[in-house]
């Protein structure tokens, strides 16, 4: 069955928008058509005929189904009621159309009234309601905004809703999708004219979309927006759902780099009230520029229209169908399986998530380098299963292991390789969960005791070698986690909360004079004591004073290592005194330094001793982490005079 508007009024755009949904409650589906035009856009003048019969006159089969309304202004002709609205159904059942009382506009400024329409359910009511988009509909004020109206399912008015930006083209389409998972039809409205005029770079017509969301008393308070990016993108122009509730389809048809089109296809997500919603939810899950679909000629205007929810190659998923007109194309999108991972987890077995690297029972455990060594080592396992929609029975997962990737100093290994990385592939069958266990190690030698230990794992499908024409392999759900990680922590001695705070104390010895140019070396004496909780990576730092000093030895217990470290022309004595320095635990050592040079600037040596960990201490505590010490010089001269005596004669 067809309608067509009459050669005369061939500027109507007649069914230029169209929904399809059971109106009237009986089960069959009917029809909405739009006339965004109206019969006198050209400003043609409507008589009314002498011999023309009112609407409630007409024989059965001419009348309109609806509400006759005796207000002011009231619509009684089918030409009054598309003229405003852009709206005309035919029922599938009989003939003749709905109308609904509407305020009379002006016809010398059409308002494009359905110049797209989407079908849902707004009022709480059985039957199916209509959304209509009016891009040039007033808001309360008579500013044209552009504006979506809603009708029951018989033609009621229930809301407006409008825009708020003029030549936004707010209402240009729409679509009725289920955003947020709630149950509730939401709307989504493109705006394909809005400019951001706070933009720095002043692009202007880069479009919008809103996602206008339906609580529970079936008003729309909340709104989701995604704004374009590109100059004159259009981004907003088309609208489709993709047949699953919480995707939608955005299209930019001068979008893109090359100006040739995209299409953004975005997740929907869950939004709680009073809370901001974040940044990386609203970007889109997927892009489709005109080039990535071109094959021969480029493709220009590539996302104009839209249509989603049919699955055309039998593979249980909606596709989408893009229209680009400029190219007299339309270019069909097929949805690949969604391989949605489950019991997914990456563990360290050990009780507490610590390793205890000191304890002689860890080192007996049986776990050797290929060397023979004896390491503490613990359990990684990494356990994964699949399934969904239309997957294959079994896929094959290449599986990437990292070890301690994200420190400069490795000091987590696997045992079986003594290598920090490991890949394997691993076969797995729909609904039956595989785990993988392996042994990695601390090594000996680390000195970050400090911070946790990590583990990540990274998994991807291999492609198989062979697959049925035309069909399309599966791809992974890019909304879950495509890596996982775990960490551990060396086992410290830092009670309840697993924090060490520690409290060092440096006591710093040295004569108060010091006599310059003798066979005696300065001699120095240190002492650092822990009076709490264990200090890692616990540190002594001596600036040497400048010349005419050198630091000839050390001598004492507990001294791990000791090593100058120069900078231009000062030199500085660092001296590890314990990783970790346990509780009431210390070193007492002594440093001698020696002449470098026969002269010297000031009659005074001055020293500046500091000792810290990489485990901050309390502010309270830590005045007797440093010393300042002055040793006065003295020179021990031996003195010779020499002379002769001439005595004048008396």
């Amino acid at each position: 069955m067809t309608w067509e508007g009459s050669a005369g009024d061939d500027d109507q755009y007649l069914g230029y928008s169209v929904a399809v949904g059971d109106f009237s409650g009986d089960g069959q589906q009917d029809v909405a058509l739009g006339v965004p035009k109206g019969l006198n856009y050209t400003g043609k003048e409507q008589h009314q005929q002498e011999e023309e019969r009112p609407v409630w006159e007409q024989p059965p089969s001419e009348r309109f189904v609806g509400r006759r309304s005796e207000e002011p202004g009231a619509i009684h002709t089918w030409q009054d009621w598309f003229e405003e609205t852009g709206l005309l159904f035919r029922e599938e059942k009989q003939v003749g159309y709905s109308v609904s009382t509407l305020r009379k506009e002006p016809s010398m400024h059409p308002m494009y009234g359905s110049y797209s329409m989407g079908l849902g359910e707004f009022d709480g009511e059985p039957g199916e309601d209509v959304a209509v988009g009016v891009p040039k509909g007033p808001d309360s004020e008579g500013v044209r905004t552009g504006k979506i109206s809603l009708y029951t399912h018989e033609l009621h008015p229930l809301q407006n809703i409008t825009g708020y930006q003029l030549g936004s083209y707010f209402g240009y389409c729409l679509a009725v999708v289920d955003f947020n998972n709630d149950g509730l039809d939401d709307i989504v409205v493109g705006s394909p004219m809005y400019t951001d005029y706070d933009d720095r770079e002043m692009k202007f017509e880069v479009g919008r979309v809103h996602v206008l969301l339906q609580n529970k008393v079936h008003r729309f308070r909340q709104v989701v927006t995604f704004t374009g990016q590109v100059n004159r993108g259009r981004f907003g122009l088309s609208l489709t759902g993709l047949g699953i509730d919480i995707y939608l389809a955005v299209g930019a048809p001068y979008g893109g780099e090359d100006g040739n089109g995209a299409v953004f296809i975005y997740h929907g997500f869950v939004i709680r009230g009073g809370e901001l919603i974040p940044e990386d939810l609203k970007k889109p899950t997927q892009i489709i520029y005109a080039s990535d679909v071109a094959t021969g000629a480029p493709i220009s205007t590539f996302g104009w229209s839209l249509s989603g929810g049919l699955d055309m190659d039998n593979n249980e998923y909606p596709d989408l169908l893009v229209g680009a007109y400029l190219s007299d194309a339309a270019i069909l999108l097929k949805s690949r399986p969604i391989v949605n991972l489950f019991n997914h987890s990456l563990s360290f077995l050990t009780e507490g998530k610590t390793i205890d690297i000191e304890s002689v029972a860890s080192l007996e455990a049986g776990c050797k380098t290929k060397t023979g060594r004896p390491v503490a080592c613990v359990p990684l396992e990494f356990c994964l299963g699949f399934g969904g929609l239309g997957v294959p029975d079994d896929i094959e997962v290449n599986i990437e292991y990292q070890l301690d990737g994200k420190v400069n100093e490795p000091r987590l290994y696997f045992l079986a390789n003594n290598e920090r990385m490991l890949k394997e592939k691993l076969q797995l069958e729909r609904e039956i969960p595989q785990c993988k266990t392996y042994q990695v190690y601390v090594a000996p030698t680390l000195t970050d005791k400090l911070t946790p230990i990590g583990a990540e794992v990274k998994y991807s499908l291999v492609e198989p070698k062979y697959r049925k024409p035309c069909s399309l392999t599966p791809i992974l759900n890019q909304r879950q986690r495509l890596s996982l990680t775990d960490s551990i922590a060396i086992q410290k001695n830092c009670g309840d909360d697993n924090v060490c705070v520690p409290d060092l104390i440096l006591t710093f010895t040295a004569p108060d004079t010091f006599v310059f140019r003798q066979k005696e070396q300065l001699e120095v004496d240190v002492r650092v004591v822990n009076n709490a909780e264990d200090a890692f990576e616990a540190r002594l730092y001596m600036p040497i004073p400048r010349p005419p000093l050198q630091q000839d030895h050390h001598q004492g217990q507990h001294l791990r290592h000791v090593f100058p470290r120069t900078a231009g022309t000062n030199t500085t004595l660092i001296c590890d005194i314990g990783n970790p320095l346990p509780l009431h635990k210390g070193v007492h050592f002594a440093v001698f330094f020696q002449e470098k040079s026969r002269t010297m600037e000031e009659p005074r040596f001055e020293f500046l001793v500091v000792a810290n960990s990489t485990n901050g201490e309390d502010l309270r505590s830590r005045d007797d982490n440093i010393a300042f010490k002055t040793v006065l010089v003295d020179v021990d001269t031996k003195l010779t005079l020499y002379g002769s005596s001439a005595p004048y004669p008396a």
